[in-house]
């Protein structure tokens, strides 16, 4: 294993949020991660993700207490701190208005605080925040949660398939054979279904997420049992998978008899609750430090660009390709700028090859309205980001030549379908 100096005795933090819970795992370097709980035997590692004012005092709690604070001595409740985060819901609260983002900063810091009683803050090396969903908007709102908090080291982002994928590459050589099965159910007994498969038939491996969902299971435990035994016996008639995971309040009470038996026979069955903050710790080591296993695997999860996308220019009378987008990038951090000389013509070509086999497409942009110039005395930018997962936007500057041909100031916008 491989590691760059700057993590050396350093503490990797996962946050799981949504918009019921937090979740807080931290591990040393590589070491297994180790979930934060806020009761004595361990069992307690959600936060439920809740606020309570105390009535004309500045005094808030948080999680359990803030539920109890409530209940008890008449407190304000506050709920959905992510929801109103994301839909800009300002709150009222003891008569005063807040923004949604700075209630689920102070939500953030306070679970922080429990954690730095833990591990010293000053050993933080990282922390990548986790959740269900992850696009520009979350991003973005927790970002500002960040920059609130003023944390004094780096802070990334994924979504929880990403974590999946972090984790299991940390667990035995094994479970990377076939592929592993992550099942969560929540506690309306709605449940989805993740199959992170590996084609070890490339260098490196592709690793790939495919998603399935369920309605509720209903009946007694008995009905119930029988159903998942069903779902599981269609999913792994075709297919041999190395593991599956079961996670979520659903899973709980003990009523999985027939269906786990059937699970365990040739592959081994884990269940918690805890797996996507151990991924985002692991995730966060990723970020800053370099490991061999990493080396070994591509992960194309739902949120990464599929296909490298560049440019091919001419280098001493031979074509050469230039990337400006890699496959394997997150579709909401995707963002490259490019100077490039025209070697002719009003017209640049967008080169996009699949990662996965297919032919290369070519999408042409041609400058209208450029000035006619000699060939390789026009300098443009460009500028390419994705608004969604399927779309790239790219910005062309025409930036002139030095002191021969002064800017135009012309740009051109295209949109293109993925």
């Amino acid at each position: 294993m491989l590691f760059v100096r700057s993590v050396e005795k350093k503490y990797m933090i996962g946050f799981d949020i949504d918009d019921d819970a937090a979740q807080m795992s931290y591990s040393m370097q590589a070491a297994e991660p180790e979930t934060f709980s806020v009761s004595g035997d361990g069992e307690e590692m959600d936060i439920p993700a809740a606020l309570c004012k105390k009535k004309g005092e500045n005094i808030w709690s948080f999680g359990s207490e803030a539920i109890h604070a409530a209940s008890e001595d008449g407190g304000e409740l506050i709920l959905n701190l992510l929801d109103n985060s994301l839909y800009e819901t300002e709150i009222m609260v003891d008569g005063e208005t807040y923004e949604p983002w700075a209630l689920l900063s102070l939500f953030v810091s306070k679970c922080l605080s429990l954690l730095f009683e833990k591990i010293p803050k000053t050993q933080v090396g990282a922390m990548m925040f986790t959740s269900r969903r992850m696009d520009p908007q979350m991003v973005g709102i927790l970002e500002k949660v960040q920059e609130r908090l003023l944390l004094p080291f780096p802070v990334f982002f994924e979504p929880h398939e990403d974590s999946f994928y972090h984790y299991m590459l940390m667990q035995d050589d094994a479970f990377r054979k076939n592929g592993v099965l992550l099942y969560e159910m929540d506690k309306n007994d709605r449940m989805n279904v993740s199959r992170l498969m590996f084609n070890t038939r490339t260098e490196p491996v592709v690793a790939y997420i495919e998603k399935g969902a369920y309605s509720s299971l209903s009946g007694d435990d008995t009905a119930r049992d029988m159903e998942f035994l069903d779902i599981l016996q269609r999913e792994l008639a075709m297919r041999h998978l190395d593991a599956a995971y079961l996670i979520g309040d659903g899973f709980k009470g003990g009523w999985m008899k027939s269906s786990v038996t059937y699970l365990l026979r040739g592959r081994r069955v884990f269940q918690g609750n805890n797996l996507f903050s151990k991924g985002a710790a692991y995730g966060a080591l990723f970020k800053c430090a370099s490991h061999d296993i990493t080396e070994k695997y591509f992960f194309l999860g739902e949120t990464r660009l599929k296909m490298n996308i560049g440019i091919y220019a001419l280098n001493k009378d031979s074509e050469k390709y230039i990337s400006l987008l890699d496959a394997g990038t997150n579709w909401y951090e995707a963002e490259s700028e490019t100077d490039i000389i025209l070697e002719n013509g009003n017209e640049i070509v967008i080169a996009m090859i699949p990662l996965q086999g297919g032919d290369r497409m070519d999408y042409r942009i041609r400058l209208d309205e450029l000035p006619v110039r000699d060939d390789r005395l026009t300098r443009i930018r460009i500028r390419l980001t994705m608004p969604a997962r399927d779309r790239l936007l790219a910005e062309i500057t025409d930036l002139g030549f030095g002191d021969i041909f002064a800017s135009t100031r012309l740009r051109w916008r295209k949109e293109i379908t993925l």
